[in-house]
């Protein structure tokens, strides 16, 4: 049993013993199933989305959705003077580690933890996090030279930290900076008669820091006002962090191409190389926009109206009810998807496409935290009016004069207090369980030129929005989809007049309903919670909800009234809110016929997000096709759970012939293409220099679907832009080197774009698996397990937000076909006696489908018959937790 802990944790194979062979594969066995049962688990508010979500080890938990990855934006000139932090368990007071040659999570658990088991927690920590060299921790494990890890508080054997790294060009260098047009093999040709050694300049600047607060990560991509260093003919090369990671510059293209409907003479590199608009906004080096300029900040982009944090909200809410729908789903069935070329998967697409400096729950945990650590510090929460987030930094604007910031968040003047994104992505979760949610009605406004505009409307109280009747009625719509769907605002309700009625219908009664009597409700409310107020000696929620009293006050109810017909306005921090299409007093949002506005009386000038009656109404679509089913359904769910294995081959046949796998070659394939877990690429010719992500994306679209019209192409990487034919043929040409002709041939004219028999991916392979198992007795067993063994976690894992968009229904159907494959193979160990294997292929499935009601009662059922009652129980515990958090009003 030791040497497979050990072997496992050191992700080497384990020895063999002699005449121990049937005794260590139970061995192992037990081990994998117990590092998936026992492992710490986190939040699942951020699994909505599989793009949320870091890479994690697929062995080290069992029912974890993704995390959301932290974006690798730079951090802030550091403030002059450190706010007093009061006891936390911030990133920034954690010790670091700089990791050297030879080093693995295992051996740097056992020299500072004193026990190698412990590289979990190391893990744990800096799954995401991004180092110098652009990269981060997946699940992969792999950890590179250079990079900087957080240990846990007990670390010991820590050495004094070097000094940072100095941009100073070494001895033997001389420097140039990077002029409009350069590339570095541009530089490389003119300084050092060669352009392959560009690699020189990149192992001597990778990662370190340039004016603009950048850093060299990518050879592709170099900005004008950058100063490079350039070896000598006699200075040696430095070894860089990223040397297994160097993609190599784009050659020019030799020949013409063409792609779908379209031919076009050769495709040419630009020649210029602008810098970049910001990360989340930019589009990607290889697969340019059709207007090459960056975009500036009041070119912000909406999302069918939305900004892209309420279009991030909607996307939550669609994952959050999936997950319950794949609960309820039974052997051989697919949740429902909106159909293709539809408007609501059109409005999916649009809205999954919208990328964000920090994710919601980033933002959420970073909100959470400020409640613990204010209530640790015994100070009141800070009156909040209004946040501003831009790629780089989230301001909070106060309403009161407070000059005592609590991290990460360091004072500007006495009502401004900023943080990094960089700072807000590495937060982690304080341990608090009686937390409130310190800000539960903050909504986007819009855009500015110094960001996304975040308001607080429990600060407001009553909110009017006036001014253009057709843009104000806009406004009012995208709160109303903002405030029942973003993560930021989960737990409050909204009570709106019938004219919203149509979309409530979307929503169960508790968070969403209409009513012709707003009014009246509202003045009941208000008074109930003041007597409340006063007989506890508060003077509001925000006082109750930092002393962490009278919690039934904590969270407001939002209030939609045309025209009032009771109060004329709801107070601040009240208890209950007031949107309104009349001007009355309070805080006012004036719109014009063009969208911009202004908020008073901040005196805030924003470009409002609108959403039309129209693209309502395809939102609505989109979250009812997600609708999750009642628990009567969940109920009918679990009881096919004991229906017959007969029964359920048959139902998984019936679906495999409904919905075959795109075939492929299978054994015959030099690449494969591994989307069953985060996305790897094996048997590229030049391993060593891995394609950039928006290449990897075409690589994938491709090996899944095996061809695409240009057409198509420009629906998936610039949905509803104009795309020149030479911009798609670069993309195409750029691609086909990392792959060769052999595997993604040019295409003739009015052909599409189609890779070989050269490429194939484990999903396909998954399938053939399926397949052979379903007919063929003999082999199930063996077969089921086989495929199984391809699932290294949730299909596309660790996927870039804004990124693999029209890969959801792929997504979907994977983990569907995914947990058929688990609970039937989970059902023919148990009713062959064996309990531990029926467990180990249940917590397999319940590692992709967390919430499947099958997967658990198959686990709870092998639980019991191997006798452990506090197993079962730990097991029961674990769902019923992990349910409230997806659904508070579910029941296990």
């Amino acid at each position: 049993m030791l040497v497979e802990v050990v072997a496992g944790a050191r992700r080497i194979p384990t020895p063999s013993l002699p005449m121990l062979g049937s005794v260590q594969l139970v061995a192992a066995r037990l081990v994998a199933t117990t590092a998936v049962l026992f492992a710490v688990t986190t939040s699942i508010a951020a699994s909505a989305s599989p793009s949320a979500a870091v890479p994690a080890a697929a062995a080290n938990h069992l029912i974890d959705p993704p995390h959301a990855s932290a974006p690798d934006v730079p951090a802030p000139e550091e403030s002059a003077s450190e706010p007093q932090a009061p006891p936390t368990t911030a990133v920034a007071q954690l010790p670091t580690i700089t990791v050297v040659r030879g080093d693995t999570l295992w051996d740097l658990a056992e020299r500072h933890l004193g026990d190698g088991t412990r590289f979990t927690e190391i893990r744990d920590l800096n799954l995401g996090r991004p180092q110098s060299d652009g990269q981060s921790l997946t699940d992969a494990h792999w950890v590179y030279p250079g990079w900087t890890l957080l240990l846990p508080p007990d670390a010991t054997g820590l050495s004094t930290p070097p000094p940072p790294t100095s941009s100073t060009p070494p001895a033997g260098t001389n420097s140039i900076v990077v002029q409009p047009g350069d590339t570095l093999e541009s530089i490389a040709e003119a300084h050092l008669g060669h352009a392959t050694a560009y690699s020189e300049i990149f192992d001597l600047n990778a990662g370190l820091p340039q004016p603009d607060g950048h850093t060299l990560s990518d050879p592709n991509l170099i900005r004008p006002g950058w100063t490079l260093t350039l070896p000598t003919a006699n200075a040696p090369v430095a070894f860089s962090p990223a040397e297994a990671h160097v993609a190599t510059p784009a050659p020019q293209p030799s020949g013409p191409e063409s792609v779908g409907h379209y031919s076009e003479p050769a495709p040419t590199e630009p020649t210029t190389r602008e810098q970049r608009a910001p990360a989340h906004l930019a589009p990607d080096q290889d697969a340019p926009s059709a207007n090459s300029d960056a975009v500036s900040s009041t070119e912000v982009p909406f999302y069918i109206g939305l900004t892209a944090l309420a279009a991030a909200g909607v996307i939550g809410e669609v994952g959050r009810r999936r997950h319950l729908q794949h609960r309820a789903r039974k052997v051989g069935e697919s949740i429902p998807m909106p159909d293709e070329h539809t408007p609501a998967a059109t409005v999916e697409l649009t809205l999954r496409s919208a990328p964000t400096p920090v994710s919601l729950q980033q933002l959420k945990t970073t909100l959470l935290n400020l409640d613990s650590r204010c209530y640790t510090a015994e100070r009141d929460l800070p009156r909040l009016a209004a946040l501003t987030l831009d790629e780089h930094t989230l301001t909070l604007h106060l309403e009161s004069d407070d000059q005592d910031p609590v991290p990460p968040f360091a004072a500007q003047d006495a009502r401004t207090w900023t943080a990094s994104t960089e700072q807000i992505a590495n937060e982690v979760l304080d341990d608090d369980g009686e937390r409130s949610e310190p800000y539960p009605a903050l909504v986007t406004l819009g855009h500015n030129d110094a960001g996304t505009i975040l308001l607080n409307l429990e600060a407001a109280g009553t909110l009017s929005i006036v001014g253009d009747d057709d843009a104000a009625d806009e406004v009012l719509r995208a709160l109303a989809v903002e405030l029942v769907t973003s993560d930021l605002t989960g737990r409050i309700g909204l009570v709106a007049e019938p004219w919203l009625q149509d979309f409530a219908e979307a929503f169960e009664p508790a968070r969403f309903q209409t009513t012709p009597a707003n009014s009246t409700s509202r003045a009941s409310r208000t008074s109930a919670i003041a007597r409340a107020l006063k007989d506890s000696g508060l003077d509001d929620t925000l006082e109750a909800r930092s002393d962490r009293v009278l919690d039934d006050t904590w969270l407001p109810v939002v209030f939609v009234e045309r025209q009032p017909q009771g109060p004329q306005v709801s107070e601040p921090w009240s208890g209950s809110i007031l949107l309104t299409r009349t001007q009355t007093e309070g805080w006012s949002l004036t719109v014009a016929q063009d969208g911009e506005a202004t908020i008073e009386p901040l005196g805030i000038a924003v470009r409002a997000q609108r959403l039309s009656a129209h693209d309502l109404a395809q939102v609505r679509s989109l979250l009812q096709t997600a609708q999750p089913p009642y628990s009567s359904t969940i109920t009918a769910a679990r009881s096919s759970a004991e229906v017959g294995i007969h029964d359920d081959l048959e139902a998984i046949k019936k679906a495999m012939l409904e919905r075959p796998a795109t075939a492929d070659s299978g054994d015959t394939a030099r690449i494969r293409v591994n989307v069953l877990g985060p996305i790897q690429i094996d048997g590229l010719p030049r391993p060593d220099s891995p394609p950039p992500e928006r290449i990897t994306e075409l690589l994938v679209y491709l090996a899944l679907h095996r061809q695409a019209t240009g057409h198509e192409i420009d629906e998936v990487f610039w949905p509803g832009k104009r795309v020149d034919s030479g911009t798609r043929n670069t993309f195409v040409y750029r691609t086909r080197r990392y792959v060769g002709d052999d595997a993604l041939p040019p295409s003739t004219r009015g052909a599409p774009l189609r890779v070989t028999e050269q490429i194939s991916t484990d999903w396909a392979e998954f399938h053939r698996l399926m397949t052979r198992a379903i007919e063929n007795e003999v082999s199930r067993t063996e077969d089921l397990t086989a495929a199984l063994a391809l699932v290294r976690d949730r299909p596309f894992l660790g996927i870039d937000d804004a990124r693999y968009a029209w890969a959801e229904a792929d997504i979907q159907r994977m983990i569907s076909a995914i947990a058929d494959a688990a609970h039937l193979l989970a059902r023919i160990h148990f009713e062959e006696g064996r309990f531990a294997e029926a467990l180990q292929a249940a917590t397999h499935g319940l590692m992709i489908e967390p919430f499947s009601d099958l997967l658990q009662c198959d686990a709870l059922d092998a639980a019991n018959a191997r006798g452990g009652e506090q197993e079962s129980r730990r097991l029961r515990e674990r769902f019923a937790a992990r349910l409230a958090e997806l659904d508070p009003d579910a029941i296990l």
